[in-house]
């Protein structure tokens, strides 16, 4: 493996680990422990901490090194405020673009939910990811797409570490009733109806996950 390969390939295990919590906020990542169990030089290693740091989801401290970053309620509000906008954008895109097929395939994921153990959360917050990358697909704009994909990451790891402090805490019916919403907007192509659907789902995520950071 070349050397840019065993970059990205510890970059990719440690991205995931931070998103699942696998690595606790304010949790030192040590470089050479790293490097032992990847089985790499410190290079790689080093680089890929760098590519982290870069994207914010690590810090560097004088004298003790890097940190998985902490979470920040204005840091919160921003994602939030940076998602509602996005997506508001995206579906609008995707009123011009949607096909019978997709509108089909949104029934599909939707009648999935419907059937899922309510009790399941991470099931049902699969079933949530997977429709926003079908409405994000159905909208076909890449560099939209790769923000959001963004956003609903660190939002992501929000959701998991609220969940490990107060509980995980899903309401699998008010999330279908949500996207049923954006299917009845997909559907009837009416632009007027995009930023109640969009402000009600970010609505609903906030205060899920709000319980367990403030």
């Amino acid at each position: 493996m070349n050397k840019l390969g065993k970059v990205d390939e510890i970059y990719t295990v440690l991205r995931q680990r931070i998103i699942n919590v696998q690595y606790l906020p304010g949790e030192v990542l040590n470089e050479s422990m790293l490097a032992s169990e990847f089985g790499m030089s410190r290079t790689p290693v080093r680089e890929a901490l760098r590519r982290l740091q870069q994207e914010k989801w690590i810090y560097s401290l004088p004298k003790i090194g890097m940190q998985v970053a902490v979470f920040d309620i204005n840091q919160l509000r921003d994602l939030f405020d940076a998602k509602e906008a996005l997506e508001i954008i995206n579906l609008k895109l995707a009123l011009n673009k949607v096909k019978s097929k997709d509108i089909e395939n949104v029934k599909k994921l939707l009648k999935e939910m419907e059937n899922a153990n309510l009790k399941d959360t991470q099931t049902i917050m699969e079933i949530d990811g997977r429709m926003h990358h079908m409405i994000w697909n159905i909208a076909d704009n890449e560099f939209i797409y790769m923000y959001l994909e963004d956003l609903q990451y660190r939002l992501y790891r929000c959701w998991v570490y609220s969940g490990m402090r107060v509980g995980a805490n899903v309401d699998s019916m008010q999330l279908y009733d949500l996207f049923k919403q954006t299917l009845d907007v997909l559907e009837s192509k009416d632009v007027t109806k995009v930023e109640d659907a969009v402000k009600a789902h970010i609505e609903y995520h906030k205060n899920d996950i709000r319980r367990g950071l403030i």
